[in-house]
């Protein structure tokens, strides 16, 4: 895609990707960060996208691609805004905001769960809400190929941690749980504008809500 994009724009970071968008071609892609990179991850997610179903509410991985600049995953074009730029720009946000946002992700996250996959990512950063107000899940299930770089692997890992269910922390496969998880994170951090504390449950929020 070297010749093709010399018109992309860089976007943001998550701190694993950095993610261009093209708009001549109307598509996204990603970047693995300069040090993270390996030539092993290049068939290791072609694989995790093949296992990608199609189902609504996510921005499926169309393809994976290497070139001297290092691996690259080219998908739809990321138009909307993250939930990570509400976070930082409005949070804390008043509790029915913040519950509308949340039913609109648990919404995205049902067909994907209902078809026995999981994110396995979600943070603020992948969580985008589009032009027509639904939430659409970025990056699903590329978590799977993040072990051929132990670079990457090590820098996700340090990333992630505040939203990894605890059973996930002691090298178990992830599952929808684990997803539900992150989501109880993401929604504290909509109520509060901060991350919770290591002693601190993600579910207090809601459960002061239903006090």
């Amino acid at each position: 895609m070297r010749e093709r994009d010399a018109d992309k724009v860089l976007l943001r970071s998550d701190g694993v990707f950095d993610l261009y968008d093209l708009p001549t071609l109307n598509v996204s892609m990603r970047r693995v960060r300069p040090g993270l990179d390996a030539e092993a991850l290049l068939p290791a997610f072609r694989e995790a996208i093949a296992n990608v179903p199609f189902v609504p509410g996510i921005a499926r991985i169309a393809a994976a691609e290497r070139d001297e600049d290092g691996t690259y995953l080219v998908g739809p074009a990321a138009k909307g805004v993250t939930f990570a730029d509400r976070i930082e720009k409005l949070a804390p946000l008043s509790p029915p905001v913040a519950i509308a946002m949340i039913a609109e992700l648990v919404k995205a996250l049902g067909p994907l769960h209902r078809a026995g996959k999981t994110h396995g990512d979600l943070r603020p950063e992948h969580l985008l809400f589009a032009t027509d107000g639904s939430v659409v899940l970025q990056v699903p299930g590329m978590t799977e190929a993040f072990g051929a770089s132990r670079r990457l692997t090590a820098e996700w890992s340090s990333l992630a941690r505040p939203y990894l269910a605890p059973e996930l922390r002691l090298d178990r496969f992830p599952d929808p749980a684990s997803d539900m998880f992150a989501v109880g994170v993401v929604f504290f951090q909509l109520l509060t504008g901060r991350l919770p504390e290591p002693d601190e449950s993600p579910k207090a929020p809601a459960a002061a809500i239903d006090a």
